[in-house]
Formats: C-alpha cells, sequence, structure tokens
C-alpha cells in the first residue's frame, strides 16, 4: 500500500515524471502495476502495464531485460483476467519455453514444506537468475496468490538452489539473467533416497579435493563443474566420456575407465559406488519402463564389480535393492525377489534391522506378495518387522507404476502454436486402489503454460502402491516431472 501511494505521488507529478526517459516512466508504471497484480486486482493493473508497454516499444524479439520483465508481468495480468491468448502471446516475447536447452532444470532443488505459513494451494512466481558459476542470483517473488510472506519463503528457498555449470553454459547469458518459475509447496520433505549415506560421504570427499557445495548437486553434476581442477580434471573428463557413451554401447567400457581413475586417487568405494550410479541412469527422455529396464540391465553388470570390492557389502545391498525396483517396474518379480532376497539374507552385523535399505527392500518384498496375489502373507511379512505406515513415510518406497504415461497429444496446443517447451513436476498422493489424488503443480517453467494439462494427465496416473491393513505406505507426496518439447 505505501509502495502504490508512492508510485501514484511520482507519476501524478508533472515536475518528477514528466522529464523522464520512456524507459523511466515505463519502469514506475510497470510497477504500479504490479501492486495491484498482488493485491489480486489484475484489472486496475491492466491500464498502468498498458502504459508502460506502450513507453516501452512494439514487441519484437529484441529486448532489454525491463522489457522481459513487464511483458512477464504482462503475461501474469492476463492469465488472471482469463484471457489465454494475449498470456501466451506477452510469454512468447519474454523468450521463456524458447531457450536453446532445458537442461539446466534438473538443478532444480527442495521446495518449502506446506504448513502455517504455506498451503497446498498457494502459487507464487519467483524471478532470479543464474551465474555462470551455477549460483542463484537475485532471487525475488513477483507474485504471490495471497497476502503475506509466502512469496518471500519461496523466493528464500530458491536462493539455496545451485545449479549444473555445464548446463547453465548451454545457456545464454542475457535469458538466464531473468527467468521465471511458478512454485507450490509440498506437503512433506522428500524422503532420504537410499543413497544418502553414500553420497554424504562422496561429497566429504568432492569437497577435500577442493569441489565447493558439492552437496548441493548430484555427484556426476559436481565432477563435471569441477573442470578448473587439476586433481580432478581426469576423473571429470571420464565421467563426461561415460555419460556420452550411454547411447553407443560401450558404457560398460567408459564405466570402468572412471573406476580406475577413482582408484588411482585414492578414493573410498563409496565414492567408486556413487560414481558409477551417477552414470548408470539413462537419459532422461526415455519413457518409465525404458529407463528402468535401462537402469536393471546397467545395475546387473554393475552389481558383480561391487560385489568384488572391500567392504562394500552394504552399497551392494543398496544396489540390489534399486535394483528390484528396476525389475517391479517392468514385471519382472521373480528376478527382484531374488534381489531383496540376497538383502534381507545380509547378517544384521552388516545390515542392521533398522536400516533403511533393510526395510525398504522387505516392502518392497511385501509388495510382490502382494502382487502374487498373497495379501496375507504381505502383511504378516511387514507386522514381524515391527514396520509402521508413519516409518514408511520415511523411506524412499517407491510404488510400482501400472500406467505413469504422458501422450504426445497431451502437449497443449496453444503451448505448441506458439512453441513453447518446458518442464513441470507435479506432486500427488496415492491412494490404496492405486488412483491419484490431490494433483498439484508444484514447479512450473514457463509459469501457467502446461501446469493444467499436466495435472489432468497425473490424475489418470495408477500405481501399485505397497500397503499394510488397507492403509497406503510411505506414498505420500509423490512427485513426478515432466519436460515438454517439440521435436526436432
Amino acid at each position: 500500500m505505501r509502495n502504490c501511494g508512492r508510485a501514484d505521488v511520482l507519476i501524478a507529478d508533472p515536475h518528477f515524471f514528466d522529464p523522464l526517459s520512456a524507459k523511466g516512466k515505463a519502469t514506475i508504471l510497470a510497477l504500479r502495476a504490479r501492486v495491484e497484480l498482488n493485491r489480486r486486482d489484475a484489472k486496475s493493473a491492466l491500464p498502468f502495464l498498458n502504459k508502460a508497454l506502450s513507453l516501452s516499444g512494439p514487441l519484437t524479439s529484441k529486448v532489454s531485460l525491463e522489457d522481459v520483465a513487464m511483458r512477464a508481468d504482462a503475461a501474469l495480468i492476463y492469465q488472471q483476467l482469463g484471457d489465454d491468448e494475449n498470456t501466451k502471446r506477452y510469454l512468447a516475447y519474454t523468450g521463456a519455453g524458447h531457450l536453446s536447452s532445458n537442461d539446466w532444470l534438473s538443478g532444480v532443488k527442495e521446495l518449502p514444506v506446506c504448513g502455517a505459513d504455506l498451503k497446498p494451494e498457494d502459487i507464487a512466481i519467483v524471478q532470479f537468475g543464474i551465474g555462470s558459476d551455477g549460483q542463484t542470483q537475485g532471487a525475488m517473488p513477483v507474485y504471490a496468490s495471497r497476502r503475506g510472506e509466502m512469496g518471500v519463503i519461496f523466493a528464500d528457498a530458491v536462493r539455496n538452489w545451485r545449479w549444473e555449470k555445464a548446463a547453465i553454459a548451454k545457456l545464454d547469458p542475457f535469458w538466464r539473467a531473468s527467468i521465471r518459475l511458478q512454485l507450490g509447496c509440498v506437503t512433506r520433505p522428500p524422503a532420504d533416497p537410499l543413497s544418502k549415506s553414500f553420497a554424504d560421504e562422496a561429497d566429504g570427499w568432492l569437497e577435500a579435493q577442493g569441489v565447493g557445495h558439492a552437496a548441493d548437486m548430484h555427484f556426476g553434476a559436481a565432477v563435471r563443474d569441477a573442470t578448473q581442477s587439476a586433481t580432478l580434471r581426469p576423473l571429470a573428463e571420464a565421467m563426461g566420456n561415460a555419460r556420452k557413451a550411454g547411447m553407443t554401447g560401450i558404457w560398460a567400457a567408459r564405466a570402468a575407465e572412471v573406476d580406475a581413475v577413482l582408484v588411482r586417487m585414492g578414493a573410498p568405494v563409496a565414492v567408486r559406488v556413487v560414481a558409477a550410479a551417477a552414470i548408470i541412469n539413462p537419459p532422461q527422455s526415455t519413457s518409465v519402463k525404458g529407463a528402468a529396464q535401462t537402469r536393471a540391465d546397467r545395475l546387473a553388470l554393475l552389481i558383480p564389480k561391487v560385489d568384488g570390492m572391500p567392504d562394500a557389502a552394504r552399497a551392494a545391498a543398496w544396489l540390489r535393492t534399486d535394483r528390484a525396483i528396476a525389475l517391479e517396474t517392468i514385471g519382472r518379480l521373480d528376478e527382484a525377489r531374488s534381489m531383496l532376497d540376497a538383502v534381507e539374507g545380509l547378517p544384521t552385523a552388516t545390515l542392521p534391522a533398522e536400516d533403511p535399505i533393510r526395510r525398504v527392500a522387505t516392502i518392497h518384498m511385501s509388495l510382490i506378495e502382494r502382487l502374487r496375489g498373497n495379501p496375507a502373507a504381505a502383511d504378516a511379512r511387514l507386522r514381524k518387522t515391527g514396520i509402521t505406515a508413519d516409518q514408511c513415510d520415511l523411506f524412499d518406497v517407491q510404488p510400482v507404476p501400472a500406467n505413469v504415461s504422458v501422450a504426445s497429444t497431451q502437449f497443449p496446443t496453444e503451448a505448441l502454436r506458439w512453441g513453447f517447451e518446458g518442464y513441470v513436476r507435479e506432486a500427488f498422493d496415492i491412494a490404496a486402489d492405486g488412483s491419484v489424488k490431490q494433483v498439484r503443480t508444484v514447479i512450473a517453467y514457463p509459469p501457467f503454460v502446461f501446469a493444467n494439462a499436466t495435472e489432468k494427465a497425473v490424475a489418470r496416473f495408477r500405481y501399485i502402491p505397497p500397503t499394510l491393513n488397507g492403509e497406503v505406505l510411505g506414498c505420500a507426496n509423490q512427485t513426478q516431472s515432466i519436460r515438454f518439447s517439440i521435436p526436432r
């Protein structure tokens, strides 16, 4: 309100306002429009922004950062007014959704958790830049769906994100200086992955080699960003070659080269295993079942090698559990059970009863019993361990996908017409019957382009969740990321 009054005084003062350049007048008018936008009065915001836009010149691809911000605000205003055509029109002229690569979005990190200050239905638009070092710069809220501090909470979260320098290097510095994301909160923090203790040790080793912020990124990304380090350059090159080899059929040989470099460097076993895990993930463009098939096949090659490493029994148990989950996804239940049997058969001195790896293996063994039509045996197995539904929410339990496809026909027609590409992350819960409920968008780039269509697609997803006494285990606040790319 105070900023609104000040802006009105400046606009109404001819001695101040009239001598300003067209750009200066446009900046003040645009800020005045943003005040009305955040008061949820888009109708009152529109005249101010229309004046600002007329002063800034015609819609062309030659723009300043101030032009980008004004056009993005215009898109927000028209979105609030329900004018989809002008929303897309102004958004297209910001450059959003038309970048040369969307790989940078893999740097998106944790989101705020819903609570007293944040509601699941809250939406914020946060604007920020990304430096060439992968650091987030100048994150600030430009829109919040309700009054209060919630926009600031989202901006604070974004300030802590780190981005992979190799991916950022693909973007024009101008466009990465002013990025906007649509954000929402998650109902609970993500469960720690089974790899966490190994990843923490690997991050500690990287930091000892002089890599800062290693814990803020995936191991592979941190290494690829370390090309300035003479110590890590051979490892960075080897890992880069291994990733490139993923589609050429020589992945195993390249992975062996990475491990040989680590052995020469005297790296601990945890680092060797995490490095291997970092390069076996299939490309993100593959289907869920295709990715699971590739991951299962590569883990089959990796596990015997880890078995041969000293003091690596727990790491091998993690990889066997991971492979079992991939095998479940593609319906190879007998092989999955064999993996889980090996994990459950480890002595508690090696893998304690309360270890998350053993607990997740037991939950998935129970799920296989249920898939084979033995619900009583499934429940009995879980009761014997004393695992409760509340405890399961702490584990990275992955339900088996039954139908999680997004067809090309679900690419929004208007987005395709305007040439938008983008990224959406949806959060949802899974019911005991495998249906999806409470679907909501928690990240969208560009804002408001793909969210609605993606929510409708995800609402049709079906899973086979683990249950105990009819209660779903560990399946609250699942997330699914979907990329929209126009075929080249």
